[in-house]
């Protein structure tokens, strides 16, 4: 693996840092509702008074999610945070189209969710859910489903998550850093994912001191993509 492979992409993370574009933490996003010109993020709380159940709620256009995660959940420690593996139901107020129910991937290690956002595709808008693992600097957990056609139901089009054995699995399509996550932004009137590339500080230096060459991805159709070059 060369270094020179990724001298462009870390110049352009250093860059974007100067410019001040947030972090990119996707869970400090969805805590303040963020939303931009084409996305909208949840409102998902810091944490929930233990064996209550916890639900929210979040829409773009005519479609709208609901996160309902059960009282019997526990809830994760030691940083808190809200149950992870709850269930998400989708609606489509004014069309034609039957409810649907998502079940967040088994391999989710079910700890805390971070972030739940809706962002333009092709047909109904895709969802991005992300949940934390915990651990001493580890991991961001990531699943977007998205929409083959007009009249498909949802499937998983990107799915980075942290097996027992501490590995990412999952059938990904971009460089993706677990210490990071993905994070939604509008750049020249289209929506983005930022993240990183993990590859880099596993093989170059300190994994968990070490910052990550920015990867900039966009969902084309229903498969998420690398646009960074």
């Amino acid at each position: 693996m060369s270094l020179r492979r990724y001298l462009r992409p870390l110049v352009l993370t250093v860059l974007v840092t100067l410019l001040g574009v947030p972090g990119m933490s996707a869970a400090g996003a969805a805590a303040k509702g963020v939303s931009g010109a084409a996305y909208v993020c949840a409102r998902v709380p810091a944490t929930v008074t233990p064996g209550h159940g916890f639900s929210v709620s979040t829409h773009l256009a005519q479609t709208l999610i609901h996160f309902d995660a059960p009282a019997s959940v526990t809830v994760p420690t030691p940083y808190g945070g809200v149950p992870g593996n709850g269930v998400l139901h989708v609606n489509f107020v004014g069309e034609s189209l039957s409810p649907e129910t998502l079940h967040l991937p088994s391999s989710l290690s079910g700890s805390a969710l971070t972030s739940l956002c809706l962002l333009p595709s092709s047909f109904a808008p895709a969802i991005l859910v992300e949940t934390y693992s915990g651990g001493a600097h580890c991991c961001v957990e990531s699943v977007l489903y998205a929409k083959d056609s007009a009249k498909s139901a949802y499937r998983i089009s990107l799915l980075e998550a942290i097996s027992t054995t501490a590995k990412v699995v999952g059938g990904s399509r971009i460089p993706y850093d677990p210490n990071q996550g993905l994070t939604l932004r509008t750049l020249q009137g289209r929506t983005v994912l930022l993240g990183g590339d993990g590859n880099f500080p596993y093989t170059f230096g300190c994994y968990a001191c070490t910052p990550s060459p920015l990867v900039i991805s966009a969902l084309v159709g229903s498969r998420v993509l690398n646009v960074s070059s």
